[in-house]
C-alpha cells in the first residue's frame, strides 16, 4: 500500500476516502431491490437526512429508488456528490485531459500537469489515474 499510495499523495486520499464510497454505491446500485431509507442514503452519501428530504421534495420523489438516488447525488453537497456532479459536467469522459482531471477531482492544475509530464502522458484513463494520483501531493 505504501508503494502504491504514498503518504501525502492524492492516491492515498482517493483509496481511503473516495474509492470505498464509489464501490459501495456501485454495489448498492447493482444489487438494489427495494427503496433505500433516507438514513441509508445519508450514510452512503455523507449527507444530512434533512438535505436528502429537501432534494427528494424538489425532485418530486417520495421513495429513494435508483433514479432518486442519482438525483440526490446530482444535487447533494457532500464531497462525493460534488465529485459526481463535476464528472457529469465533464461529460463522463473515457479519457481525461489534464484540465478535466484537475476539475473533476478538485486538484491544482499545475500539480496535475507536472504529474502527467512525469508519466509522459497527455491524457489518462481509469487505468492510469492511480499512477497519476500517486504523484500528486496534497
Amino acid at each position: 500500500m505504501n508503494q502504491l499510495a504514498p503518504k501525502g499523495s492524492f492516491l492515498r486520499k482517493y483509496t481511503k476516502e473516495i474509492a470505498p464510497v464509489l464501490q459501495e454505491i456501485d454495489i448498492l446500485m447493482k444489487t438494489y431491490e427495494r427503496p433505500l431509507s433516507v438514513t441509508q442514503a445519508a450514510a452512503i452519501l455523507k449527507l444530512k437526512k434533512k438535505e436528502i428530504r429537501s432534494i427528494m421534495h424538489q425532485c418530486g420523489y417520495k421513495k429513494i429508488n435508483k433514479k432518486a438516488f442519482f438525483c440526490i447525488m446530482q444535487n447533494g453537497s457532500s464531497e462525493i456528490c460534488r465529485l459526481y456532479q463535476r464528472e457529469l459536467k465533464a461529460g463522463l469522459p473515457f479519457t481525461y485531459s489534464k484540465e478535466t482531471i484537475a476539475y473533476i477531482y478538485n486538484l491544482d492544475k499545475t500539480a496535475v500537469s507536472t504529474a502527467c509530464d512525469q508519466l509522459g502522458i497527455k491524457e489518462a484513463t481509469c487505468l492510469t489515474l492511480p499512477r497519476l494520483f500517486s504523484l500528486i501531493s496534497i
